[in-house]
């Protein structure tokens, strides 16, 4: 649990109960409500907590009764900034010209809302007597809060470096996709047992190697001289085969009808596959249960003697029955290793060397990456905004703590991690939001599967992870956090594609720092507050998304159900115990309309419509008064956009590109992009 984070949250829910006095809108509301007092008396206590939070970051490690307060304490944070959401909003729902008196819908707002503080006012006491017995309580005027500012890392101005406005720089690659090349070219290699049609070409390596940058190559190289490609990425998370078959119908433009067995999916792959010169790269296969990944696909039989397949994986076993030729990817050399890591963190393109002062320790603090490709990078990037001695003595003493063990990688990248602002932490971590084979894309779409940079960002806001400044929009400043993710090599670029792509070893990262944060990304529902649930590309149908218990949907506020084709419809009841939800993606699913309850949802900043059968905007849409981003782009069925569109005062984002001809673009309201 990262303490930090949790300061982020802290200091985000302390300026909105500074600042809604100064609202005019929320302040009026509040003098009704009674309520200004009480968030006076939250903004103090909160604010000693803050205090505590100092302490308890350095003192988390293996103590269990910090890590417990910690937790609650974040729970807390949350809590009272969905107390405060809430009563902001209010007055967007309330006829405040009305008598308090006659008003039968404030009084009950008034009455749910006092007792949710009252108890919060006890946990908030509870917390800070617990904080003092743990020693965890420091006064408030030592209170330092961190820089929000979007402009820098560690209080130093981060550089847009040259480097970037190409593709990721290769070294050592050119080879090694000549050898891939080679291999796929010769029909000797890698036949099946059972289908010796098929030739299997499985590069195997650690984590962080460059498996995933290396077949990027091949495949960019070679695809066009196949009649059809497709890169499916499998991934720890995978959950069944029928999200793959999914995936790779998509990528070969087979239209599957949904309530069709697996094995009738493999069948219509087969049949369209079959007589094909076919390219298929499985990246990133983790497991034993993949066993049948290439059968259970429906893979092309005997008599089609030009399909081939190339896999990655970081093991050996994986692929063995598969009677895989195996092409085992190997560090770098250290000269290899030395020249890409001056590439990153010495980026001046004339010099591209470190000073005479630092080579010494700059060749320690590279051999100390274990001479891996991303680990390099990532440190090289964070490095090179500093050419002061103690900072590289300061990560070649860190980096000599972690060693060089199996997991090494994860522990190196976990430094670059905690070098980052707490929002930008935040905003890392919810890249685990989106699905791992997911592009995203800062112009208009080109790459199947890609998301655009808007969704990333909006998502940021509605979750509270972009700061509001008065000199500049939040939209900018989230555009200047992908810049900044992108400059660290959080983010790799493709500026063919004009896409940002996530390593899969990061997206690892992301993930397991959200599990830590009440994210769950598994229907299989455990008996704990949930805030998140990231159910992309789960092969889920409508029935299994019906079965949500209510205690996961009282502290929801992102819900992702994007990518399951199966499911068609939402559940009525579904919202029924939803509170305080913000984020709802319903993207690449088959649904048609939404539930009237998706109305009631006060909070709710994001929807996402994109890629399903809607044939209007849902009318439940129109009193979403905090609504701010809406997608319905590639909705085929869509016919206009709805005059009310333009009654809901805080959308910013509107986007219907690649709608029906007919829709209509003289209804788009003035002031949306």
């Amino acid at each position: 649990m990262d303490a930090r984070l949790a300061l982020a949250i802290a200091n985000g829910v302390i300026g909105k109960l500074g600042e809604i006095a100064a609202e005019k809108a929320l302040n009026e509301v509040c003098l009704l409500l009674k309520f200004k007092t009480d968030f006076k008396w939250l903004e103090k206590q909160l604010s000693q907590i803050c205090a505590s939070l100092q302490a308890a970051d350095q003192l988390t490690g293996h103590n269990e009764p910090v890590k417990k307060w910690l937790a609650e304490v974040r729970n807390i944070f949350f809590d009272a900034e969905d107390i405060v959401d809430e009563c902001s909003v209010e007055h967007l729902y309330t006829n405040t010209s009305q008598s308090c008196v006659c008003n039968c819908s404030q009084l009950v707002f008034r009455y749910k809302m006092g007792t949710r503080i009252k108890e919060l006012k006890g946990r908030i006491s509870s917390t800070i007597e617990e904080a003092q017995r743990l020693k965890l309580f420091h006064d408030v005027a030592h209170l330092s809060r961190p820089s929000t500012s979007t402009s820098t890392i560690g209080g130093e101005e981060l550089r847009r470096w040259d480097i970037f406005e190409t593709n990721s720089p290769a070294v050592a690659i050119d080879h090694k996709v000549d050898e891939i090349l080679t291999l796929l070219d010769n029909p000797a290699i890698g036949v099946v047992a059972d289908n010796p049609a098929i030739g299997v070409v499985a590069v195997v390596g650690m984590g962080g190697l460059g498996k995933t940058f290396l077949l990027q190559h091949v495949y960019d190289r070679t695809k066009h001289r196949y009649d059809c490609s497709a890169w499916i990425t499998i991934s720890q998370t995978c959950s069944n085969l029928r999200s793959l078959q999914c995936d790779l119908a998509y990528q070969i433009n087979l239209q599957l009808e949904s309530g069709i067995t697996d094995r009738l999916v493999a069948q219509l792959i087969h049949d369209k596959l079959e007589g094909k010169r076919c390219l298929i790269v499985l990246d990133d296969v983790w497991t034993s249960v993949q066993d049948n990944l290439i059968s259970g696909l429906g893979l092309p039989s005997a008599s089609n003697r030009q399909c081939k397949i190339v896999v990655t994986t970081r093991r050996r076993d994986v692929v063995q029955n598969m009677s895989a030729h195996i092409y085992e990817m190997q560090h770098l050399s250290k000269g290899e290793s030395w020249d890409l890591f001056c590439l990153y963190a010495f980026p001046d393109p004339e010099r591209n060397r470190p000073s005479k002062q630092l080579e010494s320790l700059a060749r320690q603090v590279a051999e100390e990456c274990g001479r891996l490709p991303l680990a390099l990078k990532t440190v090289a990037a964070s490095m090179a905004k500093s050419s002061l001695i103690t900072d590289w003595e300061s990560k070649l003493g860190k980096l000599k703590k972690i060693g060089k063990t199996e997991d090494s990688i994860m522990k190196i990248l976990k430094l670059s991690y905690d070098s980052l602002s707490p929002n930008l932490k935040s905003c890392f971590a919810s890249l685990s939001f989106f699905p791992e084979d997911t592009y995203i894309s800062f112009s208009p779409l080109k790459v199947a599967r890609a998301i655009h940079q808007d969704c990333v960002i909006y998502l940021w806001i509605a979750e509270g992870y972009i700061p509001q400044e008065e000199d500049r929009e939040q939209w900018d400043i989230g555009l200047g956090y992908l810049h900044q993710f992108e400059n660290l090599c959080l983010l790799e670029v493709n500026r063919v594609y004009s896409v940002y792509t996530l390593h899969d070893l990061l997206f690892d990262l992301a993930v397991n720092i959200c599990k830590e944060h009440e994210c769950e990304f598994d229907v299989h529902f455990k008996e704990t507050i949930c805030r998140r649930l990231l159910l992309a590309k789960k092969g889920l149908d409508t029935n299994a998304i019906s079965k949500m218990p209510q205690h996961c949907q009282r502290s929801l506020r992102t819900l992702s159900l994007s990518q399951n084709p199966a499911i068609t419809s939402i559940p009525e009841h579904l919202f029924d115990h939803v509170r305080v939800l913000r984020v709802i993606d319903l993207s690449r699913t088959a649904i048609y309309d939404l539930p009237k309850c998706v109305g009631k949802l006060k909070l709710l900043k994001v929807l996402n419509l994109s890629h399903t059968e809607i044939r209007a905007v849902p009318e439940c849409v129109r009193r979403l008064k905090s609504l701010q981003f809406l997608d319905v782009s590639y909705c085929k069925s869509l016919q206009r956009v709805p005059d009310w569109i333009g009654e809901l005062k805080c959308l910013s984002y509107l986007n219907v590109e690649f709608c029906s001809n007919e829709v209509k673009r003289s209804h788009m309201p003035k002031g949306i992009s």
